[in-house]
Order: structure tokens, then sequence, then C-alpha cells
């Protein structure tokens, strides 16, 4: 334990990229996360530009809706897929 960081501690800055892809694949395929009253279940319409995608809820409301950067390059998407997404105050986010 080094200034209150295990010795585990993963710093993404550091890694190769193979070994920063694994645990980013780990997080995002083995982390559950539950839904609370921010987060909802979408289908993913379109793609609309760089990362943005064009959303769908249930209730029939459309949006954009944006990747979190650590998985841009490593998790890809497609039309007709659904995804959990986090409702921020500016914009949201899918996991």
């Amino acid at each position: 334990m080094f200034n209150g960081i295990s010795s585990n501690f993963h710093s993404f800055q550091n890694m190769p990229a193979a070994t920063k892809k694994k645990y980013v694949v780990n997080e995002a395929f083995e982390k559950y996360i539950l839904p609370d009253e921010k987060s909802y279940v979408v289908k993913i319409v379109a793609p609309r530009d760089n990362n943005l995608h064009e959303a769908i809820t249930p209730d029939g409301t459309t949006f954009l809706i944006s990747m979190p950067t650590k998985f841009r390059n490593t998790i890809y998407t497609k039309r007709g897929i659904h995804k959990f997404i986090h409702k921020n105050l500016k914009h949201h986010i899918f996991y």
C-alpha cells in the first residue's frame, strides 16, 4: 500500500494497449450495473456521428447518446441492439 492506493491499482495511462483492452472488455461485460431512477434501457436506431447513436425509449422518445471514451475503440454497437443507459444532466451515456 502506497499513499492509500493498493498495489493492484491499475492505471490505464501506463498500460500497453492489449492489456488496457483486456481490462476495458472485462469491465464492460462482467460488471453488473443495477438500474436506478436515472437509468433505463433503449434501442439503438442508427449511428449519427462519431461515437454518437440515435436511441429510442419504449415510450417512443428519441435522442442522441454517446459512449464513454474508454469504450469507444474496444466495444462496438450496431442497429437494433438494446443498451442500458444512464441519464446525465448534460447528455446520455450508454453502458
